[in-house]
């Protein structure tokens, strides 16, 4: 997923990057750049232009991150659903964006936390129900580092 410039913690080392990028010259890295984050073409493109002085904000990195993870998911449908809550959350809670974009923070493994406590929850059934509640808290948890097994 980040195999052009590796995973970056924050919006403001995405930004520090464009900027050195902008400032080489660089368009067409700054598109990647922009791309492998998951960031909007159009602001790359005002970015670019001047008409702005950076490319992401604490949320837009955490939802850029989360788009792109959801592409790689093995579940797409769960990952959605997972990653639409996560949203939600880091538009009321700035730092709770930040923790979205930590290092080795992975949309991927909160779903396999999920599955694990539903599994657990089986004891011998054929099939359990885990309510969205539960899927919702097991990920807050896991970004928020409460749950890290």
């Amino acid at each position: 997923m980040f195999d052009v410039f590796g995973e970056m913690e924050t919006a403001g080392e995405i930004n520090a990057v464009a900027r050195s990028l902008k400032e080489e010259g660089e368009k067409e890295q700054l598109e990647k750049l922009c791309q492998e984050n998951g960031l909007d073409e159009e602001i790359t493109e005002m970015f670019w232009n001047g008409e702005i002085d950076f490319v992401t904000d604490d949320l837009m990195a955490a939802v850029g991150k989360l788009d792109m993870e959801i592409k790689e998911a093995k579940e797409k449908d769960l990952a959605e659903g997972i990653a639409d809550y996560l949203k939600v959350q880091a538009e009321k809670d700035e730092n709770f964006a930040r923790k979205i974009r930590k290092k080795g923070k992975h949309l991927q493994k909160a779903m396999d936390l999920a599955r694990k406590e539903a599994e657990r929850r089986r004891n011998g059934k054929t099939c359990v129900y885990l309510p969205p509640r539960v899927v919702f808290k097991i990920a807050k948890d896991y970004y928020e580092g409460r749950n890290k097994k």
